[in-house]
């Protein structure tokens, strides 16, 4: 997320330059200078630029871009489900560990289907009270 403070004496620009950031050019240049960082825009990097990322971010990308579905909440604790319904972005630090583990037999799939079934009608209720949304 960006925003523009209302203050700011050139607004216009400003705008401008957020609407150019999310262009294609803008975030080929920015993840060709960062050696693979994204900007929170749907982006896949051209054949050549992927070819020259180190291979710890050419993984990473191809992870966050494939069938997985897997998303992530950019700052989760500014949302009220997190923050008081006791929610948890599903990619987290915990997630992480799980599959870092030596020894460890747990698949994603494994993790996203106990993380389901351990979030039943109530429990989700009682989180969107909890977080004032209900």
């Amino acid at each position: 997320h960006a925003v523009v403070p209302s203050y700011a004496k050139a607004k216009n620009v400003a705008v401008d330059f957020l609407r150019f950031m999310a262009t294609d050019i803008a975030l080929e240049a920015y993840t060709k200078e960062t050696l693979g960082a994204m900007l929170p825009f749907e982006f896949e990097p051209s054949k050549e630029l992927y070819a020259s990322l180190p291979l710890a971010q050419q993984t990473r990308l191809d992870y966050f871009q494939s069938a997985n579905g897997i998303n992530t909440l950019v700052a989760p604790e500014y949302f009220p489900l997190v923050r008081y319904g006791g929610l948890a972005a599903f990619a987290d630090e915990q997630y992480y560990q799980t599959f870092s583990i030596p020894g460890n037999t747990r698949t994603p799939s494994d993790f996203m289907k106990e993380t389901k079934d351990s979030w039943d009608d109530k429990k989700f209720a009682n989180a969107l009270a909890s977080a004032g949304l209900k």
